[in-house]
């Protein structure tokens, strides 16, 4: 399913779920974020955004679904934990978004693409 603007996406912020992966190395939100979206464009069946956020001081990636399967998948591969740092979402989970867990993306992002018959980035 395809991937939204953020802006347009979070105006129905109560009827969508969010995942938020906490960025351990501050350097490198912007390419986590194109893998979070590039493995999305195979997760996800419903509409999603991805935004890099720093309103709480460090750099977050947020993903917003509409439909709570698509959430719970992301959430499952990347092992994010129920939270209640994020008011107004349907529901919210978060995870730390480290070294381990960059690779895990990526490994997960390869997998579909080879279901798909697509070969992987070496990025």
């Amino acid at each position: 399913m395809p991937k939204v603007p953020w802006s347009e996406f979070v105006i129905d912020k109560p009827a969508r779920h969010l995942v938020v992966g906490i960025v351990a190395d501050d350097d490198t939100p912007n390419l986590l974020s194109r893998h979070i979206t590039s493995l999305m464009n195979y997760l996800a069946k419903g509409l999603y955004a991805v935004t890099v956020s720093r309103d709480r001081g460090t750099a977050e990636i947020h993903c917003a679904f509409r439909q709570q399967a698509d959430a719970d998948l992301f959430a499952a591969s990347v092992q994010a934990m129920a939270s209640d740092n994020y008011p107004g979402w349907l529901s919210q989970r978060a995870f730390t978004l480290d070294d381990a867990t960059a690779k895990r993306i990526k490994r997960t992002r390869d997998d579909f693409m080879r279901a798909k018959g697509t070969t992987p980035s070496r990025r």
